[in-house]
């Protein structure tokens, strides 16, 4: 019975992942954070996977004009890894709650899936990339409440 229980429960996480799309795009943004050198920040990692069509991805600093984009191309269903460790200082914000230019864009001509990865050996961490569909469903429900809000306090006004 137990052996049941954990091939369903495997099946079935297998079958719920296939549906998200949150993470397939061709455009990312990511503002990388500060990690604490006294635990390790180094080795920093971009990781990408592309889907069934070919990709050539490529990673810039729009704000930073000293950022030379990096580029990788890659076929259909691989995946590959950017080395940022020598870029640290480039693309780390410098503080919380203030603007910089360290804003990094990662853009694809194919869907991909991309990661940020810190893999220092006392210091893991792993930030999985959203692509733009998330935002573009809040912004919708966003302004759908609104206008819901917006009715509700104007209707007594108008009538």
């Amino acid at each position: 019975m137990f052996r049941f229980i954990q091939l369903f429960l495997i099946a079935f996480s297998l079958t719920t992942a296939v549906g998200s799309y949150a993470q397939r795009d061709t455009v990312f943004w990511f503002a990388a954070p500060d990690v604490s050198s006294g635990v390790g920040q180094t080795p920093v990692m971009l990781r990408f996977q592309t889907y069934a069509q070919p990709a050539t991805i490529t990673v810039s600093q729009p704000a930073n004009g000293a950022f030379v984009p990096l580029t990788l191309t890659m076929s259909t269903f691989s995946s590959d890894s950017l080395n940022l460790s020598s870029l640290i200082a480039q693309i780390e914000s410098p503080a919380g709650n203030a603007v910089s230019n360290n804003g990094i864009k990662i853009s694809s001509t194919g869907l991909i899936n991309a990661v940020y990865e810190v893999n220092a050996p006392n210091n893991k961490e792993s930030f999985s990339l959203k692509g733009s569909k998330p935002w573009e469903q809040i912004s919708t429900l966003r302004f759908k409440s609104f206008g819901i809000i917006q009715r509700q306090l104007l209707q007594p006004i108008l009538e």
